[in-house]
This record gives structure tokens, sequence and C-alpha cells, in this order.
């Protein structure tokens, strides 16, 4: 099994513990398993947020490919926050970080986020954390 294969394994595991933790739809991972990266896409605050797939937004799909290829890890969940955050939720090539990198019970997971906007950072610049994320009607949205 190669890097990619165990990253790979290792995002539907994450992404079962999404749907057993905060209850994201089951479709999610069946079209992950698929090749498909989940997008939510949430428009406006407290608006319904919904989940399409990364490849319908050929500029997000970039920005994340890119992501991918410089630092050797796996996308399984992307998250749009009203067009000024971009979210990934990602798998390290660090086999020995990934208990941490797991989502905990109460939400937060790793990221890396793009500013969308501009307001934050500069286009390309990205920064890494922990982001707290909720249940919205199967998808997932970030709320801090």
């Amino acid at each position: 099994m190669n890097d990619k294969d165990r990253q790979r394994k290792e995002a539907i595991n994450r992404l079962n513990i999404l749907h057993d933790m905060l209850g994201i739809d089951k479709a999610i991972i069946s079209d992950f398993n698929k090749g498909k990266v989940p997008l939510s896409v949430e428009l406006f605050p407290s608006f319904p947020v919904g989940t399409i797939h990364l490849s319908d937004v050929p500029d997000f799909e970039s920005k994340v490919r890119k992501f991918e290829t410089e630092h050797n890890c796996t996308a399984y969940y992307v998250v749009n926050t009203c067009n000024v955050f971009l979210s990934i939720l990602y798998v390290s090539n660090y086999t020995e970080g990934w208990d941490y990198e797991r989502p905990n019970p109460e939400g937060y997971i790793t990221s890396v986020v793009y500013d969308l906007s501009g307001q934050f950072m500069r286009p390309d610049d990205i920064d890494f954390g922990e982001c707290q994320y909720i249940n919205a009607d199967g998808s997932l949205k970030r709320i801090v």
C-alpha cells in the first residue's frame, strides 16, 4: 500500500467518524469512495448548507489539488463559508500525527484555510490550524 492509498483509507475512516459524531450524510462517504471530494457550500449565514462535489467548482478544485500536491496530502472534505473562507480537511503524510488530526468530540478538525475574499490574507496564502464544524442538514458547516 502506498502513501496515497493509506491516506485515502484514513480519509474514509475520518468521514465515518464525522458520520457517527456529527451526522454527515452517508452518501458523502459513498461518493468519496468513488473519487468525489465533498464540498459544503454556505452562501449566506443562516441559509441552508448543501453539499456538492469539489469537481463542480473548478477554481476551488484547482486550489485543493495544488495544496495536495505541495503538501503530499489527501483532501477528504472541503467547506466554502460564504465565499470568504475555503477550509480543507485533509490527511497529512505524517502518520504519527493522524490521531491529532482526526475530528474530536467537540467538532474541532485540523484544517487548512484559504481566504477567498482577500480581506485577511493574500490570495494564495494558507493558514493551518483547527476549525470547529457542526452538522447542517447532513453537511459540514464551519462555525469557528
